[in-house]
């Protein structure tokens, strides 16, 4: 059995990856939403759990809109703002990752 469980939390931190990323072009920005479509599809049953609670595709333009929020220190206090599901509030509030105010 893998020490590494894939959970909500580890599918958010790979969302938090795109936005820490900063997208120079089109094609930087495909390889990456290729390689987390990727990851994604390879934990069906996580991403289901996350699609019966947040849109995944307003999660992916949330995140990667987050680039271009100027004045954002932490992009993932203006993430939490905008999910609309508890479940993964309390998600991140869990994860040593994000530091929520």
């Amino acid at each position: 059995m893998s020490a590494h469980k894939w959970n909500k939390v580890n599918i958010i931190r790979e969302f938090a990856g795109l936005a820490k990323v900063h997208i120079e072009d089109e094609q930087h920005h495909s390889e990456r939403l290729h390689k987390l479509n990727t990851f994604i599809s390879k934990n069906t049953t996580t991403y289901q759990q996350i699609e019966r609670n947040y849109n995944l595709a307003t999660l992916v333009s949330d995140i990667l809109s987050l680039n271009h929020i100027e004045g954002s220190k932490n992009p993932a206090d203006v993430l939490t703002k905008r999910l609309s599901s508890t479940v993964l509030r309390n998600a991140l509030e869990k994860s040593s990752l994000f530091s929520l105010s």
